[in-house]
């Protein structure tokens, strides 16, 4: 009974589990995001996650690296194995570098599979092969190195989901913060206070970055939007001081800017970004379906933000419309009037 289980199990079982599992990836959005690379300006689409996960998939369907009754559960365990594939792109929205290691491993990974399959096809059948049988060929020497990648990719992310480079505040992110004397401000007086120059100038990386946590706490609060985590990023360039990845819904300060850069110029980088949260924040809540909604005059400022965010120009591309957009011009007002009434309290504790 047990050995007729496993022979419809491998015959049928693994096809369908695949076959689900390629449908999960492709009908689960929540599981892509959208992904920032290099200089965190240019991204690829979902159309493009998606074309390749759902590629891999089906070659994982046709191709299975493992056969017979005697490695079902094999089969069944490479049958899941793309579920990681959403964590492997996933890599590329935190480290560039990381991203590009992985796919030029892949890549050499593979065309040395390629040469090992030509060759031992020569040799073994002389005449033509067909494509179909240099496909599985190729994908029997190349499945297990992409099926290793993925599980330590999985592992990478379990074990230390912020790699090399990004380190995140010890201070939990909040959006929930009680008011003392009318003010919430007030309320983290004793973080807040450390703004104070002499005193930020003697603070280490990581107590920065927690005091910065606790600014951007009063942030979400007040704007009342999702709690945000703030890291600091050793890989950004010096050209960026601070970026909100929405997808991930985190603030990374450069971190030599966070080490060297006065208080007050690292707040307004990070209400800066607060604001940008804010803005997304507004966006996503909208419903854009309704005309109620995309022709009322009063959501014409977040029908801008909405048409900026899906055609964003940094400053790479072009500075002045960089600068001119309007998501930036109210990110930037907004920064400032922060940087004043955050500066007025500091004053107002050394007086």
């Amino acid at each position: 009974m047990v050995n007729v289980v496993k022979k419809y199990i491998s015959r049928f079982g693994v096809p369908i589990i695949s076959v689900a599992v390629w449908m999960f990836l492709l009908l689960y959005v929540d599981l892509f995001s959208g992904i920032s690379i290099s200089l965190y300006s240019f991204s690829i689409s979902r159309v493009t996650v998606y074309i390749i996960c759902g590629i891999l998939s089906t070659l994982s369907l046709m191709f299975p690296p493992f056969h017979g009754e005697k490695h079902v559960l094999l089969r069944l365990l490479w049958a899941v194995l793309p579920l990681g594939l959403p964590v492997f792109f996933h890599l590329m929205s935190i480290h560039f570098f990381w991203a590009l290691f992985a796919f030029m491993f892949l890549l050499l990974a593979g065309g040395v599979c390629y040469i090992i399959m030509g060759v031992t096809a020569r040799k073994l059948r002389p005449r033509k092969v067909s494509l179909k049988k240099q496909l599985s060929g190729f994908w029997m020497l190349f499945s297990p190195v992409w099926g290793g990648a993925t599980v330590l990719v999985l592992f990478l992310f379990l074990f230390f989901p912020y790699p090399d480079g990004v380190i995140p505040s010890t201070v939990k992110p909040r959006s929930d913060l009680e008011m003392s004397e009318g003010s919430l401000v007030i309320a983290q007086a004793e973080s807040i206070g450390k703004l104070e120059e002499t005193t930020w100038t003697t603070l280490a990386e990581v107590e920065k970055l927690d005091v910065l946590q606790v600014l951007l706490n009063i942030e979400t609060t007040y704007l009342g939007i999702d709690p945000v985590k703030l890291c600091s990023d050793r890989s950004m360039t010096e050209d960026y001081l601070g970026l909100y990845l929405s997808d991930e819904n985190r603030i990374h300060i450069n971190r030599q800017y966070l080490c060297d850069a006065p208080a007050y110029e690292c707040v307004r980088t990070v209400c800066h970004e607060a604001r940008h949260a804010y803005q997304q924040g507004v966006v996503d809540a909208l419903d854009w379906s309704k005309d109620a909604v995309k022709n009322n005059r009063y959501f014409s400022e977040a029908a801008n933000w909405r048409e900026e965010f899906s055609g964003y120009i940094s400053g790479f591309e072009n500075y002045e419309h960089y600068y001119s957009q309007s998501v930036e011009s109210d990110a930037r007002d907004y920064a400032q009037s922060c940087v004043e009434e955050y500066f007025q309290y500091v004053k107002a504790i050394k007086q």
